[in-house]
């Protein structure tokens, strides 16, 4: 399994928000802000019947 340093809980209260996007195509985005112009994302992929979502 693979675990992501971003999601510690003191990495996590670096943050200064947060914002969320989901567009038609079933793509998603997720952000955490660390400034006006430092962030850190993340994109997920709508899964097919028969593929598990994909996270990068």
């Amino acid at each position: 399994m693979y675990l992501d340093n971003n999601f510690s809980p003191t990495t996590l209260q670096t943050y200064q928000g947060y914002s969320l996007q989901v567009f038609a195509s079933g793509r998603i985005k997720l952000s955490f802000h660390r400034s006006h112009t430092d962030r850190v994302e993340y994109y997920c992929v709508k899964a097919s019947k028969r593929a598990l979502t994909l996270c990068a």
